[in-house]
């Protein structure tokens, strides 16, 4: 029977993936300049030279550029694809386009009961957005492979849909819904069949709670709390309704 989870994501940012695989890495003078086995897709920053396309330059002169370097290096050892944010300029290697950052697909590892690829859905069950292929900065980026070819990998940041506990003002956890933090979106598996709210920012007072929903069921416990009152929402990706994993 095919199982379905709840996938805890949403987009914060969107990168332009083509798997590429580092064929390069030289450092001189503090600077790092590293190639890639795939032709640039993006409109190269006029600093840049075509015979330069598939290159790319920072600075380790800043934590930023020896975190990059780290990733870089991580990279090669594990030959694992990697995508690059552009800075649009050529400010560490003249003629070469600088790195504003890089990401690192990491290929997860696959439980005994897979049975195949695991698609990401929309909320309905029923919409595919891609297949995905692993994760990336310690698991906050999906990454994604596209239906049909020709088209991009994407690199989805999956942090800020809230999905772990809803108070409310009521025993037993009925009435509205409440919560505590201030990420943008939220949906429970555990509450309202996975509907997508957003905390109501306008909305934040300290309110006697009287119970709280969790994974493990419902509390009673009455206490004073700061909290957002959850509206309904509707995710740029996902929908009314979280998203779906579905391992097929």
């Amino acid at each position: 029977m095919r199982s379905f989870l709840c996938l805890l994501f949403s987009i914060f940012s969107i990168h332009v993936f083509s798997a590429a695989q580092i064929i390069q890495l030289n450092v001189s003078d503090n600077n790092v300049r590293f190639a890639i086995d795939e032709e640039k897709t993006h409109t190269l920053p006029s600093c840049a030279h075509a015979s330069k396309r598939n290159e790319y330059s920072f600075s380790l002169n800043n934590e930023q550029g020896r975190a990059m370097y780290s990733m870089l290096i991580t990279a090669l050892a594990g030959e694992l694809p990697i995508s690059v944010e552009s800075a649009n300029d050529c400010l560490a290697i003249v003629n070469v386009e600088r790195a504003k950052g890089v990401s690192v697909a990491v290929k997860p590892a696959l439980s005994d009961g897979y049975k195949g690829v695991s698609m990401l859905y929309k909320g309905d069950g029923i919409t595919k957005i891609g297949r995905i292929e692993g994760f990336a900065s310690d698991d906050r980026y999906l990454y994604i492979a596209p239906l049909s070819e020709g088209q991009d990998f994407s690199m989805y940041y999956r942090r800020d849909v809230y999905t772990d506990l809803v108070y409310f003002l009521e025993e037993n956890c009925l009435g509205a819904g409440y919560v505590s933090t201030k990420h943008k979106y939220a949906s429970f598996p555990f509450y309202q069949d996975r509907a997508m709210f957003t905390p109501n920012k306008e909305s934040l007072k300290r309110r006697q709670v009287k119970s709280h929903a969790t994974r493990a069921g419902c509390t009673n416990i009455s206490f004073l709390k700061d909290v957002y009152e959850l509206t309904p929402a509707v995710h740029p990706v996902c929908g009314s309704k979280h998203c779906i994993i579905r391992d097929e």
